[in-house]
């Protein structure tokens, strides 16, 4: 049977979080042979795997750093007619490959570009304020898709549209996944969101972790901006972080302790960006990690 979909992940330093990807793979309710999983290294190291998986794995290496990179290697080793990104430290639902197929077949006017829904991982309790923090930050998927742009945690695409436009924009650690969006958007291609076709997340747990995300958003931020854009950002990271603080405010359904202390650790963040943001300024180089 003809490979229908290719999962594309990249792998840096999280090798540990591969045996429950493929366990999660195993799980999928739709047949085994429709789908590959395409595991490209970006650090030099080999994957281990478990062995007896009932569906195909193929494996690769991006000796250029970056994920964008790594995920537009991961493209040219794949079989599937659509290209399915994800990250190792997801868990996909198991009906999500078959929700994805069911939304390409229903889909009217043939869209060539999907954003499925990427839920934090639930806590039955939080070890620090760290997890607080990234628990209700989360990947705001369905508002991404409304600004017209997706993360990669679960984004789908056409493979022949993904190769005819060259793929992700390699220039960067992070937000080339919007700006491949923006590419496409402006080509009259739109993202179609799906609810039900979800993958879950790991919470990052640590002040490094949530730091390096800032930094790297950042980074990505800017060296994709230009002139006016620049300037904005630059404007807009020394600015108090208003919107979020009221992002985390609104959301009523939490704990109000939570919504302080994720609130404490956004204020942190913010003079975490001011420092990267001088740091990029002087002409340093992104972090990555």
């Amino acid at each position: 049977m003809q490979v229908k979909f290719s999962v594309i992940v990249p792998v840096y330093q999280q090798w540990h979080f591969i045996e429950d990807l493929v366990r999660c793979m195993e799980s999928q309710v739709i047949s085994k042979d429709l789908f590959e999983l395409v595991l490209i290294s970006n650090d030099g190291r080999s994957p281990s795997l478990l062995g007896g998986e009932s569906f195909q794995i193929k494996t690769g290496e991006c000796k250029k750093p970056g994920s964008y990179a790594a995920r537009n290697r991961g493209a040219e080793l794949a079989d599937g007619d659509w290209l399915i990104f994800t990250d190792a430290d997801c868990l996909p639902d198991p009906k999500w490959i078959a929700g994805i197929d069911r939304a390409i077949r229903c889909s009217v006017g043939g869209v060539k570009l999907f954003a499925g829904d990427v839920r934090s991982q639930k806590q039955h309790g939080f070890s620090n304020i760290y997890e607080v923090y990234d628990f209700m930050r989360g990947i705001p998927q369905e508002v991404y898709v409304s600004a017209g742009v997706a993360a990669t945690a679960n984004m789908v695409v056409d493979r022949f549209l993904f190769l005819k436009f060259g793929g992700f924009s390699e220039n960067s650690f992070s937000s080339g996944d919007f700006e491949f969006c923006r590419r496409l958007r402006v080509r009259g291609y739109q993202i179609l969101f799906l609810k039900s076709a979800f993958v879950h997340h790991r919470v990052r747990c640590s002040w490094r972790s949530v730091a390096a995300k800032a930094k790297r958003i950042k980074g990505g931020q800017f060296f994709v901006s230009r002139g006016v854009g620049r300037f904005q950002l630059i404007l807009y990271t020394l600015l108090p972080p208003v919107r979020s603080v009221i992002f985390f405010w609104r959301k009523r359904e939490v704990y109000i302790g939570y919504r302080l202390l994720a609130i404490f650790v956004q204020l942190r963040l913010w003079g975490v960006e001011i420092w990267e943001m001088a740091r990029l300024m002087l002409g340093a180089k992104p972090e990555r990690h």
